[in-house]
């Protein structure tokens, strides 16, 4: 490894400190193998037997201006419940935003996931495009 380290050293400041020890003061080491199986670990919760109803109504401003806003709670959703933007989801370690247009979607193992959040068409904004 000593050899390795001085070519190396030598290729980069072209020359070498042969009286100076050599101190290895940071190594990293990366594993991989395999984990559990995401299906079993996620989580068996009970079916909705009606619709997600939102936790309450709070104001927040979206496209300009101050809107009545349902917010939901992370813990009351089960997969497969979509999200309507304007909303605001609340969980114990994050917020999530779904803007005006946009929906939102619990997977069915139970996540929020890049893919879940898609663009639904907006009657505001398709009413603001024929009217221009």
């Amino acid at each position: 490894m000593k050899e390795l380290f001085d070519a190396a050293y030598r290729q980069r400041f072209s020359f070498l400190m042969p009286d100076r020890r050599l101190i290895v003061e940071t190594l990293s080491v990366e594993a991989i193998g395999a984990g559990e199986a995401t299906a079993a670990a996620s989580a068996q919760r009970a079916p909705r037997t009606g619709a997600l109803a939102a936790a309450t109504t709070v104001q927040a401003y979206f496209d300009g201006g101050w809107q009545a806003t349902p917010l939901y709670r992370r813990d009351d959703t089960r997969p497969g419940d979509r999200i309507d933007g304007p909303a605001i989801v609340a969980e114990a370690n994050a917020t999530t935003v779904v803007e005006p247009g946009w929906q939102a979607e619990v997977t069915p193992l139970d996540t929020w996931s890049s893919g879940a959040s898609r663009h639904a068409p907006c009657a505001a904004r398709s009413a603001r495009r024929s009217t221009r």
